[in-house]
């Protein structure tokens, strides 16, 4: 019993999952830029457990898109919540939201949410451009 016990633990604690950013030290896996902003970013966990950080969301969407077809397949795809610096949500859990660039914005003109009410809040007060969901975004973005 405590074998099998031992064995289910190294299988879970072996699963490969989101890595915290360990921000000034990590690179972009695109532009090799050290990721420093903790409102901006992304991260791929691929099926063998390896962790790809991004510098923004724009540099996730080029990595993701030039490995499409590439047959590599992903556990996690992440970004960072605008709202709550350097905590990792799932695309799928996502709103995002474009706006033309500006002083003082982060590193893209992509940025990401984890609640509607928040997406409301920068797309009416703050005059963003565009809300839009994990979908559209691969979609509308080369």
């Amino acid at each position: 019993m405590k074998v099998f016990l031992l064995l289910l633990f190294c299988l879970y604690s072996c699963s490969p999952g989101p890595e915290p950013f360990r921000y000034g030290a990590d690179k972009c896996a695109v532009c090799h830029e050290i990721i420093q902003n903790t409102r901006s970013g992304g991260e791929l966990i691929t099926v063998k457990g390896r962790a790809l950080k991004f510098h923004s969301i724009e540099c996730l969407l080029k990595y993701y898109k030039a490995h499409e077809y590439t047959g590599e397949g992903y556990t996690w795809i992440l970004v960072t919540d605008y709202d709550e610096p350097g905590v990792l949500i799932n695309v799928n859990d996502a709103v995002f939201i474009k706006q033309v660039k500006t002083n003082g914005w982060p590193d893209g003109n992509l940025l990401a949410v984890s609640k509607m009410e928040y997406s409301d809040i920068y797309l009416k007060r703050r005059r963003k451009t565009e809300g839009m969901y994990w979908r559209e975004v691969l979609w509308k973005y080369p």
